[in-house]
C-alpha cells in the first residue's frame, strides 16, 4: 500500500548551510515536498513510500543561496527550494549519492541456450 509520511530533518532555527542529515526512509521513497511547518518550527521531507518496504539510510545536505557547495555536482540531486522568514533565507535541499564502482570481471562465462524438454 502507498501512502505519504513526513520526516522531521531539524528546527528551523538550527538551520545553516552546508548542513547534511541521515534519514532514515521506506526504501525507494519518492520525496515530493520540503517545507518548514510553521506549527513546530520544523523542516520536513514528505515523500511517496510503499508502506510495507524495509528501511534504508539517506543522506540530504542543505545549502543557502551563494554559499559554496562542498561536494561534486555529479553526486547532488535537487529535490527542492526553502523559503524561511518570509524569504529572507533561501535554501536549497540535495540528496547525496555515493559513487559505488562494481568491479567488472575480465571474463564472463558464457551459457549456451537451454533446450526445452520434451
Amino acid at each position: 500500500m502507498k501512502a505519504v509520511y513526513k520526516y522531521p530533518l531539524i528546527k528551523s532555527s538550527k538551520i545553516d548551510t552546508n548542513t547534511i542529515f541521515t534519514v532514515k526512509m521506506k526504501k525507494d521513497a519518492k520525496i515530493i515536498k520540503v517545507a518548514i511547518q510553521e506549527t513546530t518550527e520544523t523542516l520536513y521531507v514528505w515523500a511517496l513510500v510503499e508502506t510495507e518496504a524495509c528501511e534504508e539510510v539517506r543522506t540530504l545536505a542543505i545549502y543557502g543561496t551563494g554559499f559554496q557547495i562542498d561536494h561534486p555536482s555529479e553526486t547532488l540531486t535537487f529535490i527542492d527550494t526553502i523559503l524561511q522568514n518570509g524569504g529572507q533565507y533561501c535554501w536549497h535541499l540535495f540528496e547525496l549519492y555515493r559513487k559505488v564502482t562494481v568491479p567488472v570481471p575480465i571474463e564472463l562465462a558464457t551459457m549456451e541456450d537451454p533446450t526445452p524438454e520434451n
